[in-house]
């Protein structure tokens, strides 16, 4: 059966929830940030891979949809970490649809300004599954939110030629590393990956490795400078009140 029939509606009916990933800073070893990640768990499918549903919901048209729910929760997360002294900023994937084609950033802007989330408490990633067509109003858009104290980072970097241009011309403050090049031990990918970090330093851009799973891995990134690791070396995508639990201890 296919998910495209069950997944209208699934944020209404409570079938999708946001979990969360800790990232920590590499220099003080503190669970600095935290990426929120939608999951999908449908009465008649069980539970859809984030890769299978996100698809489905970029091609139907319902990316919006879920994108609008996940950024929601992401949001109250942070006031109330916010308000119990807890600093961990929250990121929240976007689909180049979402941005461009919607009007996400007026509400992303409206969202901020209700719960007062000041500089530092969200973190945008432009997520590179489907490629950006118009970059001026992409650069326009993202430079809105960077206006209003929100972080912009750019998702995936290493995955392909296009991801590495996005570095250079759009208004990011941050790259986050894939997890395929962070796992590599191809020479290209590892030139590749020195000349990513090059760039990142730079234009002054923090710099996150995604997908390390072992210390090996951890070492290799730290060498190279990176300023933030995420993966399951760190910690799984769990809820938000068991990581308010694990940052509270």
């Amino acid at each position: 059966m296919s998910p495209a029939s069950h997944l209208a509606g699934a944020t209404l009916r409570g079938e999708v929830s946001a979990l969360y990933q800790p990232q920590i800073e590499i220099a003080s070893g503190r669970i600095v940030g935290a990426e929120a990640l939608s999951r999908w768990t449908s009465p008649e499918l069980g539970v859809v891979p984030p890769e299978v549903f996100i698809e489905v919901a970029e091609r139907d048209g319902i990316i919006d949809e879920i994108g609008d729910f996940v950024m929601e929760q992401a949001s109250r997360t942070a006031a109330r970490w916010r308000d119990l002294g807890i600093p961990v900023q929250i990121s929240v994937n976007v689909s180049t649809l979402q941005l461009v084609e919607s009007d996400f950033v007026d509400k992303l802007l409206a969202t901020v300004a209700g719960l007062g989330l000041g500089s530092g408490s969200l973190t945008v990633e432009v997520t590179e599954t489907v490629p950006i067509q118009d970059f001026e109003v992409a650069i326009a858009l993202l430079t809105r939110v960077r206006e209003a104290g929100i972080d912009v980072s750019l998702d995936d970097i290493g995955s392909g030629q296009a991801s590495v241009d996005q570095l250079i011309l759009l208004p990011v403050n941050e790259i986050k590393l894939d997890q395929g090049i962070v796992r590599s031990a191809e020479t290209d990918d590892d030139r590749l990956l020195r000349r990513v970090m090059r760039l990142a330093e730079e234009r002054g851009l923090r710099t996150v490795a995604e997908g390390v799973e072992t210390p090996e891995q951890f070492e290799r990134v730290r060498e190279l400078g990176c300023d933030r690791v995420q993966g399951y070396l760190v910690g799984r995508p769990m809820t938000a009140e068991a990581l308010e639990e694990l940052l509270r201890a």
